[in-house]
């Protein structure tokens, strides 16, 4: 068994991976997703959770995991080590900077986590990490993003929005013909996103990637041109600027991930993300192509025209998907 829990997380992320008895946790969504992780950790048929990983301190993946520890850390085993850049945890120069201050969240997390006991590690690009069966492979950040990260690491990103008022029920129209050139962001001016931890999942002969909310020509240097995953959690919720065909060509897979509840003010997810993956897919000589989204309401929005007709789409709600 390798599956994919994929939890309703509000503008977010937040997995279970089960692989067999084993699980991991990524991301926590926001707050409101802390009971649901709980729950689950509680519950006796449940896989056992070896790991948790937080790929960065944004509110929509971080949040559900501090609330978790503030409120429910009796229900956690104190063995299970929290992979999460800190910059106490890593390496860097900082000797140009005047000084730092703290992401609150980030900071909080940090210091529950140590307070209670439990172990908090790093994950850089090139680390490699087994637990039974399963072997995870650190693709991004690597040491040059996390100093990076540690020079801007000041202030509280939380938008004061309330999680609920962000929801849309215009139409997601997706057009295959349009001429799409994806402008990707610069990692200097969206650090904490290009330097998030993506992670590449092996389990009994099948590949996931998790991609978090990495920047694609981060990835795609990354990547080897034999890679080829049978499942891929699309990063930063399907935003226009995240996805290239660059980096679907590497990654090499026909089945799709996406974690969002379908925010209007975000974009999440663009049409011009879901036109360049089948678009891809395609190209590469996929037959098929499955899409699938945690909100069955932003599954019912989306409408697409002149889908190539060598190609297959399927659209999907899910709330596990096989690997």
């Amino acid at each position: 068994m390798f599956n994919i829990q994929l939890l309703e997380a509000k503008t977010g992320d937040s997995f279970i991976v089960e692989c067999d008895q084993e699980a991991i946790i990524i991301d926590g969504g926001t707050s409101s997703v802390a009971k649901k992780i709980k729950r689950y950790i509680t519950d006796d048929n449940s896989p056992e959770i070896k790991a948790i990983f937080v790929t960065h301190v944004d509110n929509d993946h971080i949040g559900g995991i501090l609330e978790l520890f503030k409120r429910f850390s009796d229900f956690v085993d104190k063995s299970i080590p929290i992979y999460m850049n800190h910059p106490e945890l890593v390496f860097v120069d900082n000797s140009d900077e005047d000084g730092l201050v703290t992401y609150e969240q980030g900071d909080s997390l940090k210091k529950i986590l140590c307070d209670k006991g439990f172990q908090v590690k790093k994950a850089i690009a090139g680390d490699n990490i087994k637990i039974g069966d399963i072997f995870i492979e650190v693709l991004t950040p690597d040491l040059e993003l996390i100093d990076k990260l540690a020079g801007e690491w000041s202030g509280e990103r939380t938008l004061n929005r309330s999680e609920d008022d962000l929801v849309c029920s215009e139409p997601i129209l997706v057009d295959c013909n349009d001429n799409i050139k994806v402008k990707v962001k610069k990692a200097d001016t969206d650090i904490v996103n290009a330097s998030s931890i993506s992670l590449s999942i092996s389990f009994d002969d099948k590949k996931a990637l998790f991609l978090s909310d990495s920047h694609p020509e981060i990835v795609s240097n990354i990547i080897d041109e034999e890679s080829k995953y049978d499942l891929v959690k699309i990063s930063h919720h399907g935003s226009k600027h995240n996805t290239t065909e660059e980096l679907l060509k590497k990654i090499n897979s026909n089945r799709f991930i996406f974690s969002t509840n379908g925010p209007s003010s975000y974009k999440h997810p663009s049409p011009e993300c879901l036109s360049i993956i089948i678009n891809s897919c395609s190209k590469i000589g996929f037959d098929n192509c499955t899409l699938y989204f945690n909100y069955k309401e932003v599954k019912d929005r989306l409408s697409i025209k002149n889908i190539p007709k060598n190609i297959d789409v399927k659209i999907e709600y899910s709330k596990l998907v096989e690997v």
